[in-house]
């Protein structure tokens, strides 16, 4: 069995997509004849590298929406990498863009090819335009909507995104960490891991809504830089009580350790890691009441209606008078969040997953 581990923005990007897909490459790579492919890899063992446009790159001039960039990154990276494949003589791709399995799809149907694919739905993608042999759903709510329009449940796995959970706690005194990242002493820190934009992670509405508080709170977003325009915004609301930072993986334990509460503000994801890790991380949490977020939280107090203005900031308010109650909540998330979506416990989840999908025919 040859498998074809896929990211097309790996090396360049690290969003939650490209960090599932290098953890379960380092997880498995041991066991299986495996192959990570990227874009901008550092040519180890097993790792290959192949050109594409990039969806945050030249592509922006045509000031088309990220989405569609997006999709021509996917199609320009297909383009080199299925005729490697077929050359290599892989006997499944796995990989977790939808787009990448259209053009999967329609070259093994034209070319009458032998490779099978495997999609890891990491949101809530439309499958019903191509036919993956496997179909992997991260959460209960995706894996029962999945059976619903009728996929059997031998073509279909549920297996949750996977987090290193001892990495996450951070030794380093916090205050010496405040002190690294510029926040000043006395503030109430609210974090919150997500890209700089609007539509889907309403980073406008959680300034917002801190802007509403009127004790001294911070707010710390580490995250990628997609609308600049929303770092200006912060400063213009909250002034020297925000900052926006981008750092690198091995800096996130430090970043979850200096806050006193974590904040994810979308009203639909597909997962979440940051959200998983700042569990880990033993923060407490808040996020919209949502079936993906109630099944990794399985916290309702956790939980806020944050489509509603103002809901957010009540929150917040109610977590911070009660910070006793919600830290012990915090401390019981932590360990069980580490028994669930370790990878310790989820390896051998993954290995049973490519064992049904080659025992069952195509």
């Amino acid at each position: 069995m040859k498998i074809a581990l896929v990211c097309t923005s790996l090396g360049y990007a690290f969003r939650g997509l490209e960090r599932f897909t290098l953890d379960l490459f380092n997880l498995l790579k041991e066991e299986l004849s495996i192959t990570l492919f990227g874009s901008q890899l550092n040519g180890r063992s097993n790792e290959v590298s192949l050109p594409c446009l990039k969806y945050d790159g030249w592509l922006k001039v045509f000031k088309g929406r990220t989405r569609d960039n997006y999709y021509f990154q996917q199609l320009s990276y297909a383009l080199s990498f299925i005729p490697f494949v077929v050359w290599q003589k892989y006997d499944l791709v796995h990989y977790s863009e939808p787009a990448m399995g259209i053009f999967l799809w329609h070259a093994k149907k034209r070319f009458k090819l032998k490779y099978k694919i495997l999609f890891t739905n990491w949101g809530i993608a439309d499958h019903s335009c191509f036919r993956p042999d496997h179909l992997q759903e991260i959460t209960p709510p995706a894996y029962q909507r999945t059976i619903n329009l009728g996929v059997s449940r031998e073509k279909a796995t549920l297996l949750p995104f996977g987090v290193h959970a001892k990495n996450f706690l951070a030794a380093t005194d916090r205050n010496l960490l405040r002190e690294k990242y510029g926040i000043p002493k006395g503030k109430i820190v609210i974090l919150s891991v997500a890209a700089l934009n609007r539509r889907h992670k309403r980073i406008d509405y959680l300034i917002r809504e801190i802007n509403r508080l009127t004790k001294d709170y911070f707010l710390l977003v580490a995250g990628l830089p997609e609308e600049s325009d929303l770092e200006g915004l912060g400063h213009e609301l909250l002034g020297e009580n925000f900052k926006f930072i981008c750092v690198n993986p091995g800096e996130m334990a430090g970043v979850y350790h200096l806050a006193d509460l974590f904040v994810i503000p979308s009203l639909v994801e597909g997962f979440c890691l940051a959200l998983v890790e700042a569990m880990c991380a033993g923060l407490p949490v808040i996020a919209h009441d949502f079936p993906n977020f109630q099944w990794i939280v399985e916290e309702p107090r956790c939980l806020a209606d944050l489509a509603q203005e103002g809901n957010l900031a009540k929150k917040i308010d109610e977590v911070v008078e009660n910070f006793d109650t919600f830290r012990a909540i915090a401390e019981r998330n932590r360990t069980r969040t580490a028994e669930r979506f370790d990878w310790n416990h989820l390896k051998e989840g993954y290995l049973r997953m490519y064992e049904r999908v080659f025992s069952n025919a195509s």
